[in-house]
């Protein structure tokens, strides 16, 4: 446009995802904004089962956008929610463990209710390694490990996990 009041900001992001073969588990999104700047990976619950950028991926791009973060891994800790029954399975568990150790920190929001507790405490303790890159979402409450749809998580707070801190 050949205006000269305006100025263009373009942002061209890439979207890939990783499926199994038989196309019935996601095990990452990757997201990248930028070629060169911080990385990090936020940990979920499981995929949505709409197929696109759903209201979580917009809320977690926009947020990522916001704080300057170049690129972001999204992965769940399971990576297949068929007929309400969540599962994952070792190929899950290494993506997310090779993920945890290529970016630079780690973000833990899959949520702060009582659901999941054994698959939560399996996956702290193989993130324990990370101990120094691991973050979570606080939400505006105080609440930790809050998801990105919570309502009192509109902008992400991101502070520091500490291992006695209730996931």
């Amino acid at each position: 446009m050949a205006n000269p009041s305006l100025s263009e900001q373009s942002t061209h992001i890439h979207i890939a995802d990783f499926y199994s073969k038989e196309g019935r588990s996601l095990y990452l999104r990757k997201i990248t904004f930028n070629d060169c700047g911080a990385s990090a990976m936020i940990v979920m619950l499981f995929p949505s089962a709409t197929n696109g950028i759903d209201t979580t991926c917009q809320k977690c791009i926009n947020n990522c956008l916001r704080l300057g973060i170049a690129s972001l891994s999204i992965v769940n800790i399971f990576s297949r929610n068929e007929n309400n029954t969540p599962s994952s399975d070792k190929i899950n568990n290494s993506v997310i463990l090779q993920e945890a150790e290529q970016c630079d920190q780690v973000i833990l929001a899959f949520g702060s209710g009582k659901s999941y507790t054994e698959r939560k405490g399996e996956l702290l303790t193989m993130l324990q390694h990370c101990k120094g890159k691991l973050f979570t979402l606080k939400s505006s409450k105080g609440t930790l490990c809050s998801h990105p749809l919570s309502p009192y998580c509109k902008e992400w707070n991101i502070v520091p996990f500490e291992f006695d801190d209730k996931a």
